[in-house]
């Protein structure tokens, strides 16, 4: 956790109250971090999480949370064409994201009188599970020639249930984040955000995402306890463009990024498949194109700069 702090420390700005911000929030970064890392599996055991990392689960963890869930889930096969993991489950909605950021976030809450189990709910939680994994198999299953014919969804779902744990994720009605978790990583997030607004040509998005921001910031301030999902969803937004998911990409853009944060610069790699020739792959920051890498009007830093 020590390593995450020295490392974001250096990638955002050096007044003493932004480094406050971040030394506060930092063992919330660290939880999101950890979940991903084990993601789906991790969903099914809120409290067990890894002391450290190796490598490659922390590629897996940033890559999740610089915001590329909707590219690590390509529909690679015909069959996928339609595929949108944002349409699953809710309709055009982030929500399937909002619940794996409150699950990483997320404890037990230990009630005195726990309310009778909801059979429904933990059948719910459980095939969400055999849903994320067996979207994973489908997505890394190679493809050996194109004329090669892929193993359909449908023959995947038996691996699907063997990698599954026994025991169903807890439904998001036993689960609450503290409040002492939650603000931290929301009063990190607005100095970001409000940093970072001069740097995008189009504020529009950033603006919004600081409204949203600070208007949970102001809801928190009147509850008393853990928040629930109902609360967290309510507050953060359901919405497809921005919400929380947003915020937190910003932060972790940093990793892949070191300049997005402080200059307002970041590394997109589809300027690399346009313009081979370039040495850097880098444009402006770009809110929307956190998600979308290549989204947007914005030309590669590198020719910007050969013009002027």
């Amino acid at each position: 956790m020590q390593s995450l702090e020295s490392c974001l420390s250096g990638r955002i700005p050096q007044d003493a109250e932004t480094q406050a911000l971040l030394k506060r929030a930092t063992s919330s970064l660290w939880l999101l971090i950890t979940y991903f890392a084990q993601w789906p599996f991790a969903a099914a055991s809120p409290t067990s999480r890894p002391a450290g990392l190796t490598f490659t689960a922390w590629v897996r963890a940033i890559a999740f949370l610089c915001g590329r869930h909707s590219k690590i889930f390509q529909p690679w096969d015909p069959e996928d064409h339609l595929f949108d993991r944002r349409k699953q489950r809710v309709g055009e909605t982030d929500l399937p994201v909002l619940e794996y950021l409150f699950r990483g976030l997320a404890t037990d809450i230990q009630a005195p009188d726990p309310p009778a189990a909801d059979e429904s709910a933990a059948l719910s939680a459980l095939y969400t599970l055999q849903r994320d994994v067996l979207d994973i198999l489908n997505t890394i299953e190679p493809t050996i020639h194109i004329y090669t014919p892929r193993i359909s969804r449908a023959e995947l779902v038996p691996i699907a249930d063997r990698l599954c744990s026994p025991l169903a994720p807890l439904p998001v009605t036993s689960l609450g984040i503290p409040l002492e978790t939650l603000t931290p990583l929301l009063d990190l997030s607005v100095s970001i955000v409000q940093h970072t607004a001069e740097f995008d040509k189009f504020t529009w998005a950033n603006q919004r995402l600081g409204e949203i921001l600070e208007a949970t910031q102001t809801g928190l301030q009147k509850i008393d306890g853990p928040v629930t999902y109902d609360v967290f969803t309510k507050f953060l937004s359901d919405d497809i463009y921005p919400n929380i998911y947003d915020a937190v990409a910003l932060i972790f853009t940093a990793f892949p990024s070191p300049k997005v944060i402080t200059q307002g610069i970041m590394f997109d790699p589809f300027y690399r498949l346009w313009y081979p020739e370039l040495i850097r792959s880098e444009r402006r920051l770009f809110l929307m194109a956190l998600r979308e890498p290549g989204y947007g009007e914005s030309r590669p830093l590198e020719m910007e700069e050969d013009e002027n």
